[in-house]
């Protein structure tokens, strides 16, 4: 893959633009309007160094519930469970 897809030479503005284009698009294929979002490889930031940052605000204002890290554990509903960093098994 070009080096310019790594999540670490995002910027926030890069991510939501890209996250809003594709849910224009999948809004005009079939017109519903609340998503999920899978991360990329249970990668929960962008950029790097002094610049990295989670990517989990940015998820919370564009879909119901996210993916998040890698953790090995079931995803147990419960009223502390953060929607926008569900745990994943790989």
């Amino acid at each position: 893959l070009d080096a310019s897809y790594d999540l670490a030479a995002y910027s926030p503005a890069r991510l939501r633009a890209e996250l809003d284009v594709a849910n224009f698009v999948l809004t005009l294929l079939d017109g519903k309007t609340e998503r999920t979002f899978g991360t990329t490889c249970c990668h929960t930031t962008i950029g790097q160094g002094a610049a990295e940052q989670p990517i989990a605000p940015i998820l919370a204002d564009l879909f119901v519930a996210a993916r998040g890290a890698l953790t090995q554990q079931p995803a147990v509903p419960s009223s502390v469970l953060d929607l926008h960093n569900v745990g994943c098994i790989s």
